[in-house]
């Protein structure tokens, strides 16, 4: 792993992906400004300033497997893992977001990289709130929050992102190898979603169920007139 940093950028995982024949296996790019970062359905991703995580994780594949659908979800649970260390309580609101008191405190998005139309990587972008006041939520259009807030003192930007790639790393050659079904009852573990009434909007459609879990793949299992559906991307809401 090999941090390369920027004072400003669009957005990390933009950058990786129109420079990623450049980087190795794992290297990150962490910017200390972001003009245009995005999430997932290309929402805004709020700069809250230079003590908080911008960054992309480069990772190279010679072909795509089934296991790496499921990149996100992987992501997401290494994510919570590490928040674990700081004494707060993370929850997963699939399929990758990270709550903390029903506040968001971090997301992230997977993208797939070609070359000539052949697959070669992918990139995986996390934002990260770990430093900020409450009247900085201001501009965010949904409830968030910060790990200084929740944690009571400042986390140091770089011990944070080598808390969360020892585990990435640690743990990736089972992912890779076994999939999500290795990790599926830890992530399961901190959702909260289960045996919940929920909406899932996609695009323009939204269908109503109840959460029963997750698959092998990561997908939700949702509960539709006693007909359990996968569900493999959208926006999850209580009723």
């Amino acid at each position: 792993m090999a941090i390369f940093s920027f004072e400003k950028l669009d957005s990390t995982n933009l950058y990786l992906k129109q420079n990623f024949e450049k980087y190795n296996n794992f290297d990150i790019i962490l910017a200390h400004a972001q003009t245009g970062g995005y999430g997932r359905f290309k929402r805004e991703w709020i700069d809250l300033g230079k003590e908080n995580i911008f960054m992309s994780i480069c990772l190279k594949f010679d072909k795509f497997t089934d296991n790496l659908l499921s990149i996100s979800q992987y992501a997401a649970l290494i994510l919570a893992e590490t928040f674990d260390k700081y004494s707060v309580t993370p929850i997963i609101k699939w399929p990758n977001d990270i709550l903390v008191n029903s506040r968001k405190i971090a997301g992230i998005l997977a993208e797939s990289v070609f070359e000539n139309s052949k697959f070669i990587g992918i990139v995986l972008g996390l934002g990260i709130n770990l430093h900020a006041n409450k009247n900085d939520f201001s501009a965010i259009n949904q409830s968030a929050t910060a790990l200084d807030i929740e944690y009571g003192k400042k986390v140091d930007k770089l011990a944070f992102i080598e808390d969360y790639m020892n585990l990435f790393e640690a743990n990736y050659s089972n992912f890779i190898n076994f999939g999500f079904s290795f990790y599926k009852h830890d992530y399961v573990s901190y959702l909260n979603s289960i045996d919940k009434v929920v909406t899932i909007t996609n695009n323009e459609n939204t269908i109503t169920g109840v959460v029963k879990g997750v698959s092998d793949n990561g997908m939700l299992l949702l509960c539709i007139d006693n007909i359990i559906k996968e569900i493999s991307a959208g926006d999850i809401s209580f009723i």
